[in-house]
C-alpha cells in the first residue's frame, strides 16, 4: 500500500513539473503573457480557424515610444515596469478569445479573431489612450506605444508577411510622430 502511495505521489508531482515546464517554454518570464514561439503557433492556428470559418482575423502589432530613453533615464527596473504595466493593461482590455504576446523586448502583437481592420482599430487607439493615460511609479512617468493594424485577408501568407505588414504599419506609426496608429 505504501508503494502504491509512494508512485501516486511520484507521478502527480512528476505531472507537476512538466506542466510547470510547459508554462516556463510558453510565457515571457516578465510579462506573463505568451512568447514569440507561442505566438507563431496560435498565429497558425488562428488564421486556420478564420479560413475554415470564414471569418475576419487581424493583428496588432505595437512597441512602447522611447523605451531606451525610459532605460537610460530611469533604470532597467523602470523599463521591466513599463513592459509589465502595459502588457497587463492589454491583458485587461482585450476580449477572451483575442490573444496577446510578447516578441522581443518592448514589442507585442495581438491578434483578434472576428475582427476586421476597422474594428481592429478601434481596439488599437483604445489600447493606445490606455496606455498614454498610464502614470508609473512614484515619479509618475508617462509612456506611449505606436501601433500597425493589418488585416490577414490571403489564407496562403506567411507569418513572416503578416509580421512584416504589422511591422511597416507600426513603423509609419513611429514616423508619423510616435503615439499613432497606422494600418496596412
Amino acid at each position: 500500500m505504501l508503494l502504491l502511495i509512494t508512485m501516486g505521489y511520484v507521478l502527480m508531482q512528476k505531472e507537476h513539473a512538466m506542466s510547470v515546464l510547459h508554462d516556463l517554454a510558453a510565457r515571457d518570464p516578465l510579462t506573463g503573457v505568451a512568447n514569440r514561439r507561442v505566438a507563431m503557433e496560435q498565429l497558425a492556428k488562428a488564421l486556420s480557424q478564420a479560413t475554415s470559418r470564414h471569418q475576419s482575423l487581424s493583428l496588432l502589432m505595437f512597441d512602447i515610444d522611447l523605451f531606451k530613453r525610459i532605460n537610460d533615464a530611469h533604470g532597467h527596473a523602470m523599463g521591466d515596469l513599463v513592459i509589465r504595466l502595459a502588457s497587463g493593461l492589454v491583458k485587461d482590455t482585450i476580449r477572451a478569445v483575442d490573444f496577446v504576446a510578447r516578441i522581443g523586448g518592448e514589442e507585442f502583437i495581438i491578434l483578434v479573431p472576428e475582427a476586421n481592420t476597422a474594428q481592429a482599430q478601434i481596439l488599437a487607439e483604445r489600447l493606445r489612450e490606455k496606455i498614454a493615460a498610464l502614470e508609473v511609479g512614484v515619479i509618475k512617468l508617462r509612456f506611449t506605444a505606436s501601433f500597425g493594424v493589418t488585416e490577414i485577408t490571403d489564407t496562403d501568407e506567411s507569418f513572416g508577411t503578416v509580421l512584416q505588414r504589422a511591422d511597416q504599419a507600426m513603423y509609419r506609426s513611429k514616423k508619423a510622430g510616435r503615439n499613432q496608429v497606422s494600418t496596412g
